[in-house]
């Protein structure tokens, strides 16, 4: 007897959710954010910066370690990062 449910879909990825939700939304923000840095998180647009490292820092701040996407708007979707990037917080005394 299987014990798999007929209907059942596997759990969705959160970083696809976050994809999908850039690539729904692509053309409004290339109108409205051509050049800018965005964040997605939770299948919405959550801000947008003028750079990278603000996304990033900012983000951080604000989600910790949950999956959020980071995408420059109407730059090129894949490019090649080292896998010893990181992104650290600031130090403060």
């Amino acid at each position: 007897m299987s014990r798999h449910r007929t209907g059942t879909r596997a759990p969705v990825d959160p970083l696809d959710r976050e994809i999908r939700a850039f690539e729904s939304a692509r053309s409004q923000l290339e109108a409205e954010h051509l050049h800018r840095w965005v964040v997605f998180s939770d299948g919405k647009l959550w801000q947008t910066f003028e750079t990278f490292q603000e996304a990033a820092i900012t983000a951080r701040e604000a989600f910790g370690d949950k999956v959020v996407l980071i995408r420059q708007v109407g730059e090129p979707t894949t490019i090649s990062l080292p896998t010893s990037l990181l992104v650290e917080r600031p130090h403060v005394p």
